[in-house]
């Protein structure tokens, strides 16, 4: 039986990743083109479902396709892993800004919300914070 036993819409079912999808990253390189069937048809094996896997998990995790081009070329050879871990290390610091901006959000939100819990006024104290300015 060969290694290259998974049509697309194999791979696509196995990796919860769409068809169309799967073939944009052939078209841009992220992903190895397939060997092809007597009949013209793609046959993916192991290897595509192992690294779609990694890149769809790189994705979930926020890295560009860029980025995700970069590690799958860096690290399928005995590069160094300084430019993976710079790249990693930059994600990092913007999650963490995204974090910080997310915990203000949910602190203006609270206030809001505890604002409205004290205030029983026929105006709400939500919309005048919101827009309170551009009615003026």
């Amino acid at each position: 039986m060969s290694e290259y036993n998974l049509t697309i819409g194999a791979l696509s079912k196995e990796t919860d990743c769409a068809i169309e999808t799967i073939r944009y990253y052939e078209r841009i390189g992220l992903l190895p083109n397939p060997p092809r069937s007597a009949a013209g048809h793609r046959r993916y094996g192991r290897s595509h479902v192992k690294l779609l896997a990694f890149v769809r998990q790189g994705r979930a995790l926020g890295f560009s396709l860029r980025h995700m081009q970069l590690i799958v070329e860096r690290g399928g050879g005995n590069a160094s892993c300084d430019e993976i871990r710079d790249i990693a290390t930059k994600r990092l610091t913007q999650v963490r800004e995204e974090i910080a901006e997310l915990r203000r959000v949910e602190s203006v939100l609270v206030n809001m919300g505890a604002d409205c819990a004290r205030r029983k006024t026929a105006t709400c104290p939500v919309v005048e914070a919101s827009f309170g300015s551009a009615t003026s």
